[in-house]
């Protein structure tokens, strides 16, 4: 069975979930992700690998591809946790492949292609103050987490995807803006705040059964008893 998807990281994690619900979990799947942008070509194929998904990746010039290809597979998934044009809500907690890891506290202080949904400095170091040691930071090396690692005086940063995977999956509690890191640890059964940003694709994206707390400063988390 053919089958098509489209976007980034976050759509990849409702692509795993309706992949893995009732109506797809027994079907011979060949799954193709499109994406515009060729700089999460390699996170998006790992990600799939990890899974066990056999899958292709494609870098597309325009959206347009999607209409002018979609008759040549057999269906197309939403990216939402519901049923919509494609009648498939995902499963929210589907059986996932990690390495056991020793994770207390994970925090991504950014999300995005751009980088544009992030924490603010003052509000990660006042957090690491309190917790030190239990936080993991998450992320691509980068100015703005250089500048992380500057202010909580860590030296330690989880920059490999596949390890990624791992940590998200044995987290107590994941910390971040919206997209992949949210979702994904949704799927795993942890406790997730999540950024009060982007609300809309939150709710297209976040399963109600999912234990995801919306925050607009990390100093409400602190009073959260984590």
């Amino acid at each position: 069975m053919r089958v098509l998807c489209s976007g980034g990281l976050g759509d990849a994690v409702m692509a795993l979930g309706k992949l893995r619900s009732p109506k797809l979990i027994h079907q011979d799947i060949n799954l193709t992700h499109v994406h515009l942008s060729g700089i999460l070509l390699k996170e998006l194929d790992l990600f799939y690998s990890s899974q066990n998904i056999k899958h292709e990746i494609l870098k597309i010039d325009n959206w347009s591809w999607l209409e002018e290809n979609k008759n040549k597979y057999d269906l197309e998934l939403s990216s939402t946790w519901y049923s919509s044009s494609d009648h498939i809500e995902i499963n929210p907690f589907p059986e996932l492949n990690y390495n056991w890891m020793d994770v207390d506290i994970v925090l991504s202080p950014f999300a995005g292609q751009k980088r544009n949904r992030k924490l603010e400095f003052d509000q990660i170091e006042r957090f690491a103050e309190r917790y030190g040691e239990r936080v993991t930071y998450i992320g691509e090396k980068c100015n703005f987490l250089k500048e992380v690692i500057k202010r909580t005086n860590r030296i330690d940063l989880i920059v490999d995807f596949p390890q990624l995977i791992n940590i998200l999956c044995c987290a107590k509690v994941v910390i971040s803006p919206e997209g992949f890191v949210v979702y994904f640890a949704g799927m795993s059964k942890k406790r997730v705040f999540c950024l009060n940003y982007n609300v809309s694709a939150i709710k297209e994206r976040s399963h109600p059964n999912w234990n995801i707390k919306l925050f607009d400063d990390l100093k409400e988390i602190e009073n959260e008893q984590i």
